[in-house]
């Protein structure tokens, strides 16, 4: 039981720290469709069309997963979209080039 307790706060720490070089990224370029709204329990099961039981229910089967912020639980919009089944794809600015292009681009 303390082993499952330990690996939940890892877990949490982790979103955190994800979520929060998410900002810094996103701070750094000036795109703001990196970063994810987070929302509160009760916003999450009304945009799901769901209860907060059902919300709590599905975190806890880890079908949905919940952010720890200030000590309060928070759900990912993009988490919800993923169960929803719509799936999220980043679209990236015209003649945006991606690392392996950049790195091929320099040897031609």
């Amino acid at each position: 039981m303390q082993v499952l307790d330990t690996l939940n706060d890892i877990e949490h720490c982790l979103e955190a720290l994800k979520h929060k070089v998410e900002l810094i990224r996103a701070d750094i370029t000036g795109n703001l469709y990196s970063v994810d709204i987070l929302m509160t329990r009760k916003e999450a099961a009304d945009f799901i069309g769901r209860t907060v039981k059902s919300v709590d229910r599905l975190c806890r089967e880890r079908k949905i997963r919940k952010v720890f912020v200030n000590g309060q639980p928070r759900i990912r919009k993009s988490e919800l979209l993923l169960f929803k089944g719509i799936d999220i794809v980043e679209e990236k600015p015209e003649g945006a080039m991606s690392e392996l292009d950049k790195i091929i681009s320099r040897f031609k």
